[in-house]
């Protein structure tokens, strides 16, 4: 269990309990963690990871986390359910034309940083720009709009990370797995620790992360096959090549420069708008990783949109993205 808190208005507290569980599959049923039942038993025939259960077990240890005061009571407790599996796509949610999903409604929380709002505060220039540059060249289609969003392939990896999260065996287990992780971050340095969870991991980190981690844990090779199954170790397999050909054709840009940028946008723009923007987004999202530099960054195609006539004129909505 996660515990956060938030202060609210005047003497109120928002507090948030995470709590990393795996659903059922196929018709199996999964037994309740140890940690858990401790606190709410459940009957034999009932269901798994009831909401009602995980309350009861967040009112029975709120007062670790927090003493109460002689006044204090519960103003509205609420749930939710995030994905502990990352995008592994620019845009999950459904899309119409003219119509950006963007924050929670766009579908892309993140197993480590659960809604995922940093990511998207911190990609706020890439989006906006890059919806700037779709309106400019009249791209409101969905196959358009889907390369505007704040996925990100490093971060997609990380559902691995989540599912040690959740216990496989002993009670402590995803303690001590945790500890050895965090000591194999502070062996790499406070410069990888800190891209890593600022969701600029460049690729040596992420394979320096997990070989400390493997060096100072060694009971991970037999637990990755517990906690992830074959299918998991398969799609982490898939998952690692795609971060690999990415973080390589990103080296490739990264060598040609801005002189290389700027004649790739070109001759794109030649081409078609579409794939302009489509450039232009992975560039974006290269530095949005910290893979690029901001300083190379090439001048972007100034392409004005067309101008309206007809009934196009009394139809703005049709160049209009609305946010969520």
């Amino acid at each position: 269990m996660i515990w956060e808190g938030f202060p609210g208005r005047g003497d109120e507290l928002t507090v948030y309990l995470f709590y990393y569980a795996t659903l059922t599959r196929a018709g199996t049923r999964r037994r309740k963690p140890a940690d858990l039942e401790l606190l709410a038993p459940i009957a034999p025939d009932a269901p798994v990871y009831s909401l009602l259960e995980l309350f009861e077990a967040y009112f029975a240890l709120l007062p670790s986390y927090k003493h109460p005061g002689p006044d204090f009571a519960h103003v509205k407790p609420v749930y939710g359910y995030i994905p502990g599996r990352h995008s592994l796509h620019t845009q999950e949610a459904p899309l119409l034309r003219g119509v950006l999903p963007v924050g929670d409604a766009a579908a892309q929380q993140s197993p480590l940083t659960f809604c995922g709002f940093g990511s998207h505060v911190r990609n706020l220039h890439r989006t906006t720009s890059l919806l700037d540059a779709a309106l400019r060249r009249d791209l409101t289609a969905p196959e358009h709009l889907a390369h505007i969003s704040a996925y990100q392939v490093n971060v997609s990896l990380n559902w691995v990370f989540s599912r040690f999260m959740q216990p496989w065996d002993r009670p402590h287990d995803v303690n001590e797995l945790q500890n050895a992780f965090l000591a194999a971050m502070h062996d790499l340095g406070a410069e990888v620790a800190t891209r890593f969870f600022r969701d600029r991991m460049h690729w040596d980190d992420y394979n320096r992360v997990v070989w400390h981690t493997m060096l100072r844990y060694p009971r991970v090779f037999l637990i990755v096959w517990q906690a992830l199954g074959v299918p998991g170790v398969v799609q982490w397999a898939h998952d690692y090549l795609h971060f690999s050909a990415a973080a390589a054709l990103a080296s490739v840009a990264r060598q040609a420069g801005s002189p290389g940028e700027t004649l790739a946008l070109w001759l794109a723009e030649r081409f078609s708008p579409a794939l302009a923007l489509r450039v232009q987004a992975q560039y974006a999202a290269w530095r949005a990783m910290g893979w690029l530099s901001a300083a190379s960054c090439a001048a972007p195609m100034q392409t004005a949109a067309p101008t309206p006539s007809g009934s196009e004129r009394d139809t703005p909505s049709a160049r209009t993205v609305y946010g969520e």
